[in-house]
């Protein structure tokens, strides 16, 4: 498996590069994709599928650019309401299978009401899910707002289901962010 974080230093927003056996899948690419496609490069992957955890409100997405740079799919949480009407929906109990890398659609609201989280399992180590890409939903020492989209009490419902249902996840999974430290949306520091 091959597994890459790409931080865009400045807005401290984290994308993925995740894959197995020459293929991946980007998740949350930043409008700056050259790093993108070096660490593809870099990997020897080919880029098939370009995966939005939620609807951005804190950067612009490169997946539309990353898409005609590498010809892969964009899948869009299903319910978004994408203005660009680029890519197919995806919804939660959906799993996307990369060689031996298998991700399956999470529902995750709170932060946003189409808001996905992706649970990543190597199945070359193990059935078990091993990583959890959460997008905005949690972050390293804080959870995202909840009313950015919808009123603040509404969202602060949907985002303790959520929290409740990724914390019953087993306590070996890693949590992987959508942000890091330095990042508005994020806690702490880099």
């Amino acid at each position: 498996m091959i597994f890459r974080q790409l931080v865009d230093p400045d807005l401290g927003c984290a994308c993925y590069l995740v894959g197995d056996g020459g293929r991946a899948v980007v998740v949350d690419p930043g409008i700056r994709v050259e790093p993108i496609l070096e660490a593809a490069r870099d990997e020897g992957v080919r880029v098939e599928a370009i995966v939005e955890t939620h609807v951005h409100a804190d950067h612009v997405s490169g997946r539309e650019l990353l898409a005609r740079e590498t010809g892969a799919d964009i899948r869009l949480p299903a319910g978004g309401g994408h203005e660009s009407g680029a890519g197919e929906p995806l919804a939660a109990g959906d799993v996307l299978v990369m060689g031996r890398v298998r991700i399956e659609a999470l529902p995750a609201p709170g932060h946003r009401p189409e808001h996905l989280a992706l649970l990543v399992s190597d199945l070359a180590r193990c059935p078990d899910p091993c990583m959890l890409l959460s997008g905005d939903s949690m972050m390293v020492g804080g959870v995202a707002r909840p009313d950015l989209a919808v009123d603040a009490h509404e969202g602060a419902r949907s985002l303790h289901a959520t929290l409740g249902s990724l914390g019953s996840l087993p306590g070996d999974v890693e949590l992987w962010p959508g942000h890091v430290g330095g990042s508005l949306c994020g806690g702490g520091t880099l």
